[in-house]
């Protein structure tokens, strides 16, 4: 049963291409969109031999369409704000002690917008259940992920923003529990979208977050990540971030690359390198993030 949703999902994640390419065909004519089919790859790998990978296909619904207006097309939602809904599903595989893990992800996400006020409000529900049989052992790894969003539009093109999340993972082996993690997080977020002419934009986003864990271990992370999108279709991404606090093995700075290619104007692609550099030996940690979008 666990092979067949894994390689339902590979499957799944052949066809996005495809789905993008026809996708042009199934675009409103007025240039907006009412739906979206969304996928996504994401495989982080650290120097404590875990790798964990994640496959996700889903389906966001927006209440009222979304105009691409006159910005990038990458930013058509934070630029047309309306209220959605995203359903995801998946398969996550987590390489720990030299043993394959394999389990379901599921994603529930709401975010309430609107034109006529400038608030917004997001909640996202994560959930990771993977477990195998070693020998009559029973190794279980789980992840519940609580995270909310509270906006605030200062101008159309910018917004603050404060997010609270909690996560929650454990690695159990024959009923007892080897690992546990319990971890709140508070931060701010600030996100501008400057017009420079000819179809050129910059996107800049600052965040903070203040991250705190069971034992009352707590770290801040200050963060600068920038877009400049050369057309409406293209953008190049870089960022920065730097963490320090009581937790040594989250201290460390971090580096982001991307590249975003629409190759119509509702079906585009996003693809993401993060590199994680740790204060502490034999932590580092390397993230390559793959992301389809395809509107209608």
């Amino acid at each position: 049963m666990k092979y067949g949703i894994h390689r339902n999902a590979i499957s799944l994640l052949i066809l996005w291409p495809v789905l993008i390419l026809l996708s042009p065909s199934l675009s409103a004519a007025d240039d907006s969109y009412r739906y979206s089919i969304e996928g996504f790859y994401q495989n982080t790998e650290n120097d404590s031999d875990v790798e964990t990978t994640l496959l996700l296909g889903g389906f966001r619904y927006y209440f009222q369409p979304v105009a691409l207006g006159n910005g990038p097309y990458q930013e058509a939602d934070f630029l047309d704000r309306q209220t959605n809904i995203l359903g995801g599903f998946g398969t996550a595989e987590v390489d720990v002690f030299s043993v394959d893990v394999d389990g379901n992800i599921i994603m529930l996400e709401f975010e309430y917008a609107d034109q006529r006020t400038p608030f917004t409000f997001g909640v996202n529900y994560t959930t990771m259940d993977a477990d195998e049989t070693i020998s009559g052992i029973t190794l279980d790894v789980n992840l519940d992920m609580l995270s909310f969003e509270l906006g605030y539009y200062l101008t159309p093109q910018s917004r603050l923003s404060i997010r609270i999340s909690q996560e929650e993972a454990d690695i159990d082996v024959g009923g007892l529990l080897l690992l546990e993690s319990d971890t709140d997080t508070y931060g701010i977020g600030y996100k501008n979208l400057t017009a420079l002419g000819q179809n050129r934009f910059v996107n800049l986003e600052l965040g903070f977050d203040m991250i705190e864990n069971s034992i009352d271990e707590k770290n801040t992370e200050i963060s600068l990540l920038a877009d400049y999108y050369l057309n409406l279709s293209t953008g190049l991404r870089a960022g920065f971030a730097v963490n320090s606090g009581d937790d040594v093995f989250l201290e460390g700075t971090t580096l982001t690359v991307g590249v975003t290619a629409f190759l119509s104007k509702t079906a585009g692609i996003n693809f993401e390198l993060k590199k994680f550099s740790a204060d502490e030996d034999n932590n580092d940690e390397d993230t390559i993030i793959v992301s389809f979008e395809a509107r209608f």
